[in-house]
């Protein structure tokens, strides 16, 4: 199973707790960025005068895995793995 696979906790609490954390190691000028569109997010920031990008990979409806799933759940699906995902 992976990690935080069935995680409840909202994609902007674990936003907030990722920010949280880099402030606490001196990180600053933070940003995030979605393209839901292109299944695809971004957290910005600088640290020790570096800026930093990490590009998170999202899912999207045309994943293979939600392929063969009704509207809602497929909806359900990508709801858990974007979630998921954050959380990681």
């Amino acid at each position: 199973m992976a990690y935080a696979s069935k995680t409840k906790v909202d994609v902007d609490q674990s936003r907030y707790e990722i920010e949280k954390t880099l402030k606490r190691y001196g990180a600053d000028q933070f940003g995030y960025m979605t393209d839901e569109e292109r299944g695809v997010a971004a957290i910005m920031f600088r640290a020790a005068g570096r800026r930093v990008k990490f590009v998170l990979p999202l899912p999207t409806p045309s994943d293979r895995a939600f392929r063969r799933n009704t509207a809602d759940a497929t909806r359900n699906a990508i709801a858990q793995a974007t979630r998921s995902k954050w959380r990681a």
